[in-house]
């Protein structure tokens, strides 16, 4: 049994808006043949965000208190860090190291 409602892709066309506000899974199918799947991204609650980010400030405020680094130096660490695996911010350019 599938976890997904299906609607036709016609319907899904038609009522877009209405299955986007209810935030459930679909199967899209085109004469009885799934052709593609509507997951939802899970909504964030902004309470739980803030909480979230003031807990992350106060333990990198008693990290730099225990390691005695002042927060201009932690910065300029962060910023000279290999950015593998991070996002490049908007309007910065990447510099890569060749050689050994």
């Amino acid at each position: 049994m599938s976890k997904f409602k299906h609607v036709g892709v016609r319907e899904f066309r038609d009522r877009a808006t209405y299955y986007l506000k209810q935030g459930k899974p679909l199967a899209i199918e085109r004469h009885g043949e799934v052709i593609g799947y509507f997951l939802p991204v899970r909504r964030r609650d902004p309470e739980e965000i803030r909480k979230r980010l003031e807990a992350f400030e106060q333990a990198l405020e008693r990290f730099l208190a225990e390691a005695e680094l002042p927060e201009d130096e932690f910065a300029r660490l962060v910023e000279q860090a290999p950015t593998r695996g991070r996002r490049k911010a908007k309007g910065t350019t990447q510099t890569t190291k060749v050689g050994r």
